[in-house]
């Protein structure tokens, strides 16, 4: 009985993080579009400081994850497929790790042969201080903030690669 009582409380734990409450740019929490472009010094696995306001003027997918995090886990391939489908010199990826262990992100990563670039930060701005993740964010070339996804979602549908892969890019295309 103790047994299945965990078992529920596990499942149910799972679920919450995993609830797929889609937030457009426009929604809740305030309006995200009037958020600043973050501001701060990311750490790639080669250990490099990257300031993220270097990758504007791209499309910017980012994706706040941690190797803890089944849902996270579970939508990796799909941001995978994402990237090497939409890879260019337009687009940048920034999978944030908030693991408290930043080695054990990028084993992890290497052990499944994944291409996609990792960062980790010390200074995680405001706009990505999150109630759970996983969470994605798509910047615009200019900075704005396009789309908001919190929880899993499969990034191998092509509107994610029709977003990534527009030169200009139409807020209408993700609704």
């Amino acid at each position: 009985m103790k047994k299945n009582y965990l078992f529920i409380i596990a499942i149910t734990l799972l679920a919450a993080s995993c609830k797929n409450t889609h937030r457009s740019s426009d929604n809740q929490n305030g309006n995200l579009t009037t958020q600043s472009f973050p501001q701060f010094t990311m750490i790639n696995a080669r250990g490099e400081a990257v300031e993220f306001s270097s990758l504007k003027g791209k499309t910017i997918f980012v994706n706040l994850w941690a190797t803890w995090c089944p849902p996270c886990v579970a939508e990796m391939p799909s941001i995978e497929k994402l990237y090497k489908k939409t890879k260019s010199e337009n687009n940048a990826f920034v999978l944030l790790s908030l693991d408290e262990d930043f080695e054990k992100a990028k084993k992890w990563v290497k052990a499944r042969n994944l291409d996609i670039p990792i960062y980790t930060t010390s200074q995680l701005p405001t706009l990505f201080k999150v109630r759970s993740i996983p969470t994605t964010f798509i910047f615009q070339p200019d900075g704005k903030l396009l789309f908001n996804h919190v929880g899993m979602e499969d990034y191998s549908k092509p509107k994610f690669e029709k977003i990534m892969g527009a030169q200009a890019i139409n807020t209408a295309a993700v609704r």
